[in-house]
């Protein structure tokens, strides 16, 4: 028996360990900027989540902590490891942070979430949707958190809100004068105003991207912990359990009405409305894959679907969120699973 809990121990150990290096350095590869590595760099929260979900919650923590560790070794490195001057440590104790944030504490938190509930249900009639959408919930709330967080780093180190935004639009204003050479603006528009809102939108984008980033490897490593023999419990029905808490809502709308106040509170806000906008827009797209099932149109369909969203972002994403709230609101997929339980479903034409 002592034998035994040895070996489960080294192994669970070992992959804390290889985990967190793993993380660390998918992460660290972004600094390229190069295709691949910005592409192996969104699955940097995917070593952390995997530890948690194959090995158990502390190995999975013990995994973001030595991430957290080695982004925060590598960045002292950079300046001279061992600095004696906080000063010229803060930089990567920055980057540390950030890291911790957005990546590492929600990939370990997340999958702990997942592994508490096994991403199953009770039974199979009772579908325990709530616990699925708190997932969507959780992982929107630490996309808004850390799209803030990197936000407000970058206020404090430009010295101001007004300024930040004027950095940034420097920085996007040639790239909006190569993209409308040659085109005629509306009148009374120009390129700067083109470049000042699409500064304003990088931050909403940024944190819907993060929550899709976050959802995605939170997908994956449970397939793979599944595929391991790890992941023993019955898989979720996708489609027709994902159901985000109807009080997001709510938040949603009123981060939409302060959106319109300007300032560090709009921008806060905007970011707000992107990552909960998004996970109703996830949802609304759950609603149409269950709803087309067993349709002969429903595999063009959902081609359509994620081809028009990605040409026509983001503007289908709107109304794909809109969708996911009347869901929300009005259980669409709900009625016929509970009037089948209280025995009072209706005979329907097909």
């Amino acid at each position: 028996m002592k034998r035994f809990f040895l070996k489960i121990s080294s192994t669970a150990a070992l992959a804390a360990a290889g985990g967190g290096l793993a993380s660390a350095l998918l992460s660290l590869l972004t600094v390229q900027k190069t295709t691949l590595a910005l592409a192996m760099g969104c699955l940097s929260p995917l070593p952390i989540m995997l530890a948690t979900l194959a090995f158990g919650v502390w190995p999975g923590w013990a995994a973001a902590i030595i991430a957290t560790s080695t982004v925060f070794a590598f960045g002292a490195g950079q300046t001279g490891f061992g600095a004696s001057h906080w000063e010229l440590l803060q930089p990567a104790a920055l980057d540390a942070t950030s890291y911790a944030i957005s990546l590492a504490i929600p990939a370990w938190w997340l999958s702990r979430l997942a592994a508490s509930t096994s991403l199953s249900t009770p039974t199979a009639a009772a579908p325990d949707e709530r616990k699925l959408g708190l997932i969507i919930a959780f992982a929107a709330a630490f996309s808004v958190i850390g799209i803030v967080v990197d936000f407000a780093s970058t206020v404090i180190a430009q010295g101001g809100f007004a300024a930040t935004m004027a950095t940034m639009a420097e920085h996007v204003e040639p790239y909006v004068q190569t993209l409308l050479e040659g085109r005629d603006l509306p009148k009374g528009l120009t390129a700067h105003e083109v470049a000042v809102a699409m500064t304003w939108a990088q931050m909403p984008v940024l944190a819907a991207a993060s929550l899709v980033l976050l959802g995605f490897n939170m997908w994956l490593a449970a397939r793979i912990t599944r595929a391991s023999g790890r992941f023993p419990a019955p898989w979720p029905d996708l489609p027709r359990n994902l159901r985000v808490p109807r009080v997001l809502g709510l938040v949603l709308a009123v981060a939409l009405g302060l959106s319109f106040a300007g300032g560090p509170t709009g921008m806060v806000a905007l970011i707000v409305v992107g990552a909960f906008g998004m996970a109703f827009a996830i949802q609304g797209i759950a609603l149409i894959h269950d709803v087309t099932r067993g349709k002969s149109y429903r595999l063009p369909l959902l081609i359509i679907l994620y081809l028009t969203l990605a040409m026509l972002m983001p503007w289908l994403l709107a109304l794909y969120a809109a969708i996911g709230l009347l869901d929300a609101g009005f259980s669409w997929r709900g009625k016929p699973a509970r009037a089948q339980e209280s025995g009072k479903t209706r005979p329907t034409n097909g």
